[in-house]
């Protein structure tokens, strides 16, 4: 019978799941076999309901594709959310998200 994973080992392997890491690289990273990760991952998954945990990781992977934080999404969306009650829908912010985008990128050149 395999040895129980100590609960920070299984913490370690669902934050780096939920961050988009390969199985691989994450067994690899932390001493284990492949299917110890996978069975990790899938016990978390299944205590907390599929579709909740596959979205879960799926908006890590984004926001490190995109290159932000969660704390920098979360302002993101409280600025969105003022700016909408302001009056200011998507077609009006459109713009001047583009134009944030680029300037945010040119500066870090």
């Amino acid at each position: 019978m395999p040895s129980k994973l100590p609960d920070n080992l299984k913490s370690l392997v669902i934050q780096q799941w939920l961050a988009g890491i390969q199985r691989d690289k994450i067994a690899v990273d932390n001493g284990l076999s492949a299917g110890a990760v996978t069975n990790t991952v899938n016990e978390w998954r299944s205590a907390l309901g599929f579709y909740a945990a596959d979205a879960l990781r799926d908006l890590g992977v984004t926001l490190k594709r995109i290159g932000i934080t969660p704390a920098q999404c979360a302002i993101g969306f409280r600025v969105a959310m003022m700016l909408n009650r302001l009056g200011v829908k998507g077609k009006t912010l459109n713009p001047l998200c583009q134009t944030s985008t680029i300037a945010a990128a040119t500066s870090r050149d």
